[in-house]
């Protein structure tokens, strides 16, 4: 399976390179967005799914864009995942800012279209009338649910987002929309930290399932919010398995390396650099030392069935999305707005 937001995460990391082989690499991933936008097999209004196939993106007979999945030799059929084949405002939003910056970087009137088709889709079909955008879809078409609770993290992608549309464009309806998605983000504020989002049966604020990545992601997208740093230390530290880092919630069940680097980062951003080296050089460790380790990439977790809270767990496997944050963290590349500090 290959995730839309962890190969707009690699795609990052090749324009960061500043080398031809990183742009060629770039080149092939952005390029891989606009065939999948345009191939769907079934949608032609500019959405991304959530994940397609990594073995051949396209397929050989019909052209269209592989989504994932397998045949059941049981069932004699074949099944796909209802999140997989989804498209969320987040993902979407990733791929929308790694367009952008790949044409900020490199031009190509593609690539500037296809960002701005990414943002007309989440404005045409996630905004909501209070504040903030709404989740996406999920499930197979026609009739894919419409989610409707709005995630904290959503938002602060949404707000990359059309930020790197309005400076690619120049339009300032971009920075109105963005200001739509940073209200909801604040409306989330709760002192010292950030709530998830809401529920989608009640729209009310979802404080039973806290959740580390906003703390860090807030700090770079506002430099601001700080003190959700400290919560974040507080709450979601842990030691396991050898390595020190942060897990995704609170049970503190093991390292999620990709938080842990987002929180490097972070740290980095608000000037409190040892901190920051610690837990990179945890993760230089884990690169090295962590069970399943190759000496290149990052495991996602120290151990198996890390959990989120959510219903779904992280595992100690290679990770696009762990290796990609931690190069940000190493490199100190802040992926919301394209820059190194």
């Amino acid at each position: 399976v290959a995730y839309v937001y962890d190969n707009a995460l690699a795609m990052i990391c090749y324009i960061h390179q500043k080398t031809a082989d990183g742009q060629r690499r770039a080149r092939i991933l952005a390029d891989s967005f606009l065939y999948a936008m345009s191939h769907d097999r079934y949608y032609q209004d500019g959405r991304l799914r959530n994940a397609y196939s990594a073995r051949q993106l396209i397929d050989r007979d019909t052209g269209r864009a592989n989504l994932p999945g397998f045949w059941n030799a049981d069932t004699l059929q074949w099944q796909e995942d209802r999140e997989q084949v989804g498209t969320h405002t987040g993902n979407m939003a990733w791929a929308g800012i790694a367009l952008a910056q790949y044409f900020n970087s490199y031009g190509g009137e593609a690539y500037k279209t296809a960002a701005i088709a990414v943002g007309s889709w989440i404005q045409n079909h996630a905004f909501a009338e209070d504040a903030g955008y709404s989740g996406g879809y999920a499930g197979w078409e026609p009739d894919a649910e419409r989610l409707l609770w709005k995630s904290t993290e959503h938002n602060l992608d949404v707000y990359a987002c059309f930020i790197w549309l309005h400076i690619i464009t120049g339009d300032r309806d971009w920075l109105q929309r963005s200001r739509h998605a940073r209200r909801f983000v604040e409306s989330m504020w709760a002192g010292d930290h950030f709530w998830i989002g809401t529920r989608p049966e009640s729209g009310v604020i979802d404080k039973d399932r806290p959740a580390l990545d906003v703390q860090a992601w807030s700090v770079l997208s506002f430099k601001s919010y700080t003190p959700a740093l400290s919560w974040a230390k507080q709450y979601c530290y842990a030691e396991a398995d050898g390595f020190k880092g942060f897990d995704y919630n609170t049970d503190k069940d093991g390292i999620w390396f990709e938080g842990t680097a987002q929180m490097s980062l972070a740290y980095f951003a608000v000037g409190e650099k040892d901190t920051s080296d610690l837990y990179s050089g945890e993760l230089k460790r884990a690169q090295s030392s962590a069970r399943n380790h190759n000496g290149k990439g990052i495991v996602a977790a120290s151990r198996d069935h890390v959990s989120t809270g959510l219903g779904t767990f992280y595992f100690n496997r290679l990770h696009v999305g762990a290796t990609a944050w931690y190069i940000f963290a190493d490199e100190r590349i802040n992926p919301f707005v394209g820059k190194r500090y």
